[in-house]
């Protein structure tokens, strides 16, 4: 899911968001982390758009997801994607892409917390 945010100074922010629910196998997170490694390395919005790659925000279920999802990650990316992780519990719905949040970046993976 696309989203553009316009912060008060007018600077754009660009995020792709993804929210997993509860059954969600991890073939499936795999699957999209690489669709969007793929995305990237393709240059199809970079090239389509003239702006640069959204950051990823990815809203795992559980903790047992997220850190799955975080070693997935680690592991599989080579290229510059910012990649966020939280979870469904820790997110304010109402301030999810005020990233004024407390972000702590490990190796181009952030966290929400």
């Amino acid at each position: 899911m696309p989203i553009l945010l316009l912060k008060p100074n007018k600077q754009i922010n660009r995020y792709f968001l993804d929210v997993f629910d509860d059954m969600s196998p991890r073939m499936l997170l795999r699957k999209r982390v690489r669709q969007y490694i793929d995305y990237f390395e393709e240059e199809i919005w970079q090239d389509k758009t003239g702006k640069p790659f959204p950051k990823v925000i990815l809203i795992c279920p559980d903790e047992r997801s997220k850190n799955y999802l975080e070693k997935f990650v680690k592991n599989s990316l080579e290229c510059d994607i910012d990649f966020y992780l939280s979870l469904k519990n820790k997110v304010s719905w109402e301030n999810i892409l005020n990233l004024s949040v407390y972000i702590v970046k490990i190796n181009r993976i952030l966290f929400l917390l």
